[in-house]
């Protein structure tokens, strides 16, 4: 796949996504706090994952792509065991 066709897929699944969280939005009448934590909270990880990739080839080529992805993930692990934690 050349890059035009690429770059026009990535385009409308970026459309796409947003159409459905649109609709997703228009069918919960009322949203409670629970959807509301899990909803803003899905966002926020979909944001620090896109800075993580954006980050990721610069640690790829010092520690190697695995390590990398663990460090990741196991941060995230702890960021939740953390907030977890204190909501108790």
């Amino acid at each position: 796949m050349n890059g035009f066709w690429f770059a026009i897929l990535l385009t409308t699944l970026a459309g796409l996504s947003t159409s459905l969280g649109a609709l997703i939005s228009l069918l919960i009448r009322a949203p409670g706090g629970l959807f509301m934590s899990l909803a803003l909270g899905f966002s926020a990880g979909v944001m620090v994952l896109v800075s993580f990739v954006e980050l990721l080839p610069q640690g790829v080529n010092g520690i190697g792509f695995l390590w990398a992805h663990a460090a990741f993930f196991g941060g995230m692990l702890a960021l939740g065991a953390s907030g977890a934690a204190g909501s108790r």
